[in-house]
């Protein structure tokens, strides 16, 4: 005795009639066309996000250079975190005279609190 198949010709031709029939079937919004004001808004966005991560690695690439340059020559009484800082509060001090949207540097306390002190803590 031989059992019907579930995918057999019946059932692929009434499902696809189903989906021809089918109201819901997506079709996508129709699109504008961008304009001026976008595009220099998208531009004016994205550079500010190149020099944020710009900025970004030119501190850490420092932070990473001067603690082997205090390891090399055995300096010892200025800890690498104590240079971190340093570089940490000169580069923001740039960052600070020479940006004038400073949305992407603020820096919340819940932030500090629940995802960087943690590990701070308990190592």
């Amino acid at each position: 005795m031989m059992e019907k198949s579930v995918y057999s010709d019946e059932n692929a031709s009434t499902a696809m009639e189903y989906i021809a029939n089918s109201s819901s079937v997506f079709t996508p919004p129709p699109t504008t066309s961008p304009t001026i004001e976008n595009l220099d808004a998208a531009e004016e966005t994205h550079q500010f996000d190149a020099d944020a991560a710009f900025l970004l690695n030119i501190t850490l690439i420092c932070c990473t250079l001067l603690a082997y340059y205090l390891k090399k020559n055995k300096c010892y009484f200025l800890p690498e975190s104590a240079v971190a800082m340093l570089v940490g509060v000169f580069i923001g001090g740039i960052a600070r005279l020479t940006v004038t949207d400073l949305t992407l540097f603020s820096f919340s306390p819940e932030f500090f609190f629940f995802v960087l002190l943690p590990p701070i803590i308990f190592e």
